[in-house]
């Protein structure tokens, strides 16, 4: 019924198939976010109904990687690849075919638990063929190649919701799911040549149980209530706060991915020579510094400049991509066989924290950053306190 581990090595195209992998939710997020509104109009609710089939994604997004983690071990990884990308494509037909705002929610949750069985297979995949700074480069690799995806599909989105309707924008999401299906279906090999017993909440107390874990998860929730956080907020701080047009506000979010691209070659230079810990370290350096440094700005004057703010931001934010690869790695070399389950949980506690996040600063918002900067600054040096206190030696 399964297939056998074949032997193979981490190829440009497995790279690529990776990287299509973990492209699945930036495009499904990304792609659709200026369709919202059509959405509100087609089924007759209200602008926040519609936003809502975001925040479904996610909890699905996190759900289907939590799930898929512990199936990875015991089935391997292309057979869940595969089923989540099954999955997806159904979620996404059935967008095309919904009459009403909560079938379009229960198609929403149908591809993000694809999307989540078929991405939490991607960290393991790497572990399963290389090991150390080998698997943090091609982490970090993948990653650049996925970082694509959010560069162009606010664009791509405008464009095809103003040429052809909203329609148009879930229809080239199910054409994406297809295509990679069908590629992975001919070229994806399996690459796990061990199994776990199906015991799902056995793996994940054996996962939490290791000291050495916690702070790598906690680094991977700050970096993701860091990014997720100034998302959720960046509307209102951007656009309201310091008045930017909504033509400009895109470039903003080009220009943060075209800045986790430039770390991220950086990154992948650093380690030739320094190991993964120590770029973790530095990462969370520059995250603790320059929220610092926007926070006590907000607070030490009355008027702020969008210039002074937002470079600050985009330098904090340009190391999200080299943290993720390089904790993801980490993870999975202490987990070999249970990295599935290692990498769901990273997902949920990422996710989770970037969600929390979110709703905190929603709920603390004053009209100002300043909000954002207190709630982002507060994960950062949580991560950083429990990194400390359960990190390995940092080894040049």
């Amino acid at each position: 019924m399964f297939q056998e581990p074949s032997q193979t090595s981490m190829t440009r195209r497995l790279l690529l198939m990776l990287a299509a992998l973990m492209t699945l939710t930036p495009m499904a997020v990304d792609l659709t976010l200026p369709a919202t509104p059509a959405l509100a109009v087609t089924f007759g609710v209200a602008v926040h109904a519609a936003e809502m089939t975001v925040s479904y994604y996610l909890l699905g997004f996190g759900a289907g990687q939590c799930i898929g983690g512990p199936l990875s071990d015991r089935f391997g990884r292309r057979f869940m690849v595969l089923i989540g990308l099954i999955l997806f494509v159904t979620g996404s037909a059935a967008n095309l075919l919904s009459s009403s705002i909560e079938s379009f929610w229960v198609a929403r949750v149908v591809q993000a638990l694809g999307a989540g069985l078929a991405v939490v297979n991607i960290g393991s995949v790497v572990r399963d063929l290389s090991q150390g700074r080998e698997g943090a480069h091609y982490m970090v690799q993948v990653v650049q190649f996925m970082l694509f995806a959010p560069l162009f599909a606010p664009f791509i989105g405008m464009g095809l919701y103003q040429w052809l309707g909203w329609q148009s924008v879930y229809g080239v999401l199910l054409i994406y799911g297809v295509v990679v299906l069908v590629l992975c279906t001919v070229w994806f090999p399996e690459t796990s040549a061990q199994r776990t017993p199906w015991r799902p909440f056995g793996n994940y107390i054996h996962v939490i149980s290791e000291q050495r874990i916690w702070g790598y998860l906690a680094t991977v929730g700050a970096s993701y209530a860091l990014l997720l956080g100034f998302t959720v907020s960046s509307p209102g701080i951007l656009m309201g706060y310091f008045e930017l047009s909504s033509a400009a506000f895109p470039f903003v979010f080009a220009t943060i991915v075209l800045a986790m691209m430039v770390v991220s070659r950086i990154g992948i230079k650093a380690l030739k020579r320094f190991s993964s810990n120590t770029l973790i370290w530095t990462t969370q350096a520059v995250h603790f510094s320059g929220v610092s440094m926007v926070l006590i700005y907000l607070h030490l004057f009355d008027q702020h400049s969008l210039w002074f703010f937002l470079p600050l931001m985009i330098l904090v934010l340009s190391c999200h991509a080299v943290t993720i690869a390089n904790c993801t790695s980490s993870m999975t070399e202490i987990f070999p066989t249970r990295s599935g389950t290692a990498m769901a949980l990273s997902g949920a506690i990422g996710f989770g924290a970037g969600g929390l996040s979110g709703s905190l600063i929603s709920a603390l918002a004053d009209e100002t950053p300043r909000s954002m900067a207190m709630v982002v600054w507060f994960f950062v040096l949580g991560g950083i306190l429990v990194r400390g206190y359960g990190a390995p030696k940092v080894r040049i």
